[in-house]
């Protein structure tokens, strides 16, 4: 079941897009991509969700959204919120037999996702430049003049350079760029699958590993247990339905994956210090049409 999997098809010489995007309330599904985002918010307001973090949304705010970590931008009550994303694929930086300085270029982006954080203020000054970057690369990449390639060449690499000075080193998790492809192609399984009932025996079984090698082999790359991520994933995916959705915990408790329901609370209260109750009045003020509980 892939509903969780947003793809595009990049032109395989030059894998860069750029698009306007307008969200709308809470339409779309938490996701993944293989692509590497960066999104500006240019009007509107609302709330960007990934694993363990739900961010406020402002215009101009910047948003970074690497190629495994799950997130989803909902929009404040009956006013949408729109933004420009910026898309590429690493190999149009860094690829088998490029200069070695390419590599630098994404490193910010194998981050931990337990303690990244994904956006940048508005106020903050980097915000202002790499939001004109942004708009200049729109510009370039609609109008594909002469050398239009080259330059947003040039400007991709602008706006990562920016991102590398603002974010600080010890968010980077320190490993190589290129992660396993088992465990690549584990998180590829795990993300397609994880409101169903899944075990690590099983996802090992797939990838035709040892589970105990599987399991050391996941954490190693991923600085997170597969239990921690899976749970992760699920609560991540709950956060985005209590806070914009008419459904009952009940039901969200169901679509998420759990099937234990004393369990799911407990897990929410150990990770959010709130019940699911708790956290959807704190964050549900701009949708007045959500549930009573």
């Amino acid at each position: 079941m892939k509903r969780f999997n947003w793809e595009y098809e990049f032109d395989p010489a030059f894998p860069i897009h750029l698009f306007p995007y307008t969200v709308v309330g809470n339409r779309d599904p938490m996701h993944w991509h293989r692509y590497h985002e960066i999104g500006l918010c240019v009007e509107g307001a609302g709330k960007f969700v990934y694993l363990n973090k739900v961010y406020p949304v402002e215009p101009g705010d910047i948003f970074i959204s690497n190629n495994y970590e799950s997130h989803v931008a909902i929009s404040d009550g009956a006013q949408d919120c729109r933004y420009l994303f910026l898309i590429f694929l690493p190999s149009v930086i860094s690829a088998p037999g490029s200069q070695a300085v390419d590599s630098q270029y994404l490193r910010f982006l194998h981050y931990n996702p337990l303690s990244f954080q994904n956006r940048i203020l508005a106020a903050d000054p980097a915000a202002a430049q790499l939001g004109g970057l942004i708009r200049r690369a729109y510009q370039v990449y609609t109008q594909r003049g002469d050398f239009y390639q080259m330059e947003l060449d040039i400007l991709l690499r602008q706006v990562l350079l920016a991102l590398s000075r603002a974010r600080s080193s010890s968010e980077i998790v320190h490993h190589t760029p290129d992660l396993n492809p088992k465990i690549a192609e584990a998180q590829v399984y795990i993300n397609d699958h994880y409101t169903e009932p899944l075990t690590l025996s099983q996802v090992a079984r797939y990838l035709g590993l040892n589970a105990s090698y599987f399991r050391h082999l996941f954490k190693d790359e991923m600085q997170i247990s597969f239990k921690s991520y899976v749970t992760l994933l699920r609560l991540a995916h709950a956060q985005k339905l209590l806070i914009a959705s008419q459904k009952s915990v009940s039901e969200i408790i169901q679509e998420v994956g759990y099937s234990n329901i004393s369990q799911f609370y407990k897990i929410f209260e150990l990770n959010y210090n709130l019940t699911p109750a708790e956290y959807r009045r704190r964050y549900r003020d701009s949708y007045p049409d959500a549930p009573s509980l």
